[in-house]
């Protein structure tokens, strides 16, 4: 969030300096990594859409401007019961906003993707305008554009306190102190504690992401393995497609909290 606001605002014309406590493409936030799931049709609400289609157009623009490949269109598989949430959801965002989105049963899936063994009381849809982010690709790419548009991107560099008053805010950090006409708070994690005494309703949840052996890699690559989203009796699991033919990466959707907060964090798994 913090590349990207920089870049933006940067190229609109404002001066901007940016403020990092770690160093580029570091392993603190929640945009390191290699990849991250990109789609419209948002089960979550269907008021998403609008930003996830400029979002779209966006990224477009970025790939243009950098000359990089940011976006892989391998498509998402979603899998829920018949009258679930994920799979109501989705169909809810798709007929608001005129999506396309195809409906698949059990012997489908089976047919088309055939890594996955969904039980027949389930229903998929896919979307075929989905894919996946080169997670890091993007950061760099963000940055340099930001750079290229004058911002000031100041690494180890943590933000300690920050106040406003009626010229604007004051921020101080471990080299000095700032004053700007407006501040942007892309904290992930750390939130919470630079929102002090405004006190916002958040919870740091941890997502733990596991890299398995990928047994067939033919079958575990697009067009056989796309992205997905699948909603199980345990929770909503979702995972990418081999990238390096030898593991496949899943996860838990939404995490669990991490109870000391991020710097207390223990790594190790």
């Amino acid at each position: 969030m913090g590349s990207a606001a920089a870049w933006r605002l940067a190229q609109r014309g404002a001066r901007v300096i940016g403020l990092d406590r770690f160093t580029p493409l570091h392993d603190r936030g929640s945009s390191h990594g290699r990849t991250r799931i990109c789609r419209k049709a948002y089960f979550e609400h269907p008021d998403y859409v609008p930003l996830l289609t400029r979002a779209y157009r966006l990224w477009e623009q970025l790939e243009h401007e950098t000359h990089t490949r940011l976006f892989e269109r391998c498509g998402l598989l979603l899998i829920d019961d018949e009258n679930g949430p994920v799979v109501a959801g989705v169909r809810r965002a798709a007929a608001r906003h005129n999506l396309e989105i195809e409906p698949l049963t059990a012997d489908d899936v089976r047919r088309r993707f055939p890594a996955f063994r969904i039980p027949p009381t389930q229903t998929a849809l896919f979307e075929r305008d989905a894919g996946y982010l080169h997670a890091e690709r993007c950061l760099e790419a963000m940055q340099r554009r930001a750079v290229a548009a004058g911002a000031d991107l100041r690494w180890e560099t943590q933000v300690r306190a920050w106040r406003a008053d009626r010229a604007g805010v004051v921020v101080r950090t471990d080299d000095g102190v700032l004053e700007a006409g407006s501040l942007v708070l892309c904290a992930g994690p750390w939130s919470a504690e630079l929102l002090g005494e405004l006190n916002p309703p958040l919870s740091v949840l941890r997502t733990v992401q596991h890299w398995f052996a990928a047994f067939d890699p033919q079958s575990l690559t697009p067009p056989a393995f796309p992205v997905y989203g699948w909603q199980t009796a345990m929770g909503f699991f979702y995972g990418f497609p081999s990238l390096d033919g030898r593991t496949v990466k899943a996860a838990e959707h939404g995490g669990r909290p991490a109870a000391r907060g991020a710097d207390a964090l223990v790594r190790e798994i």
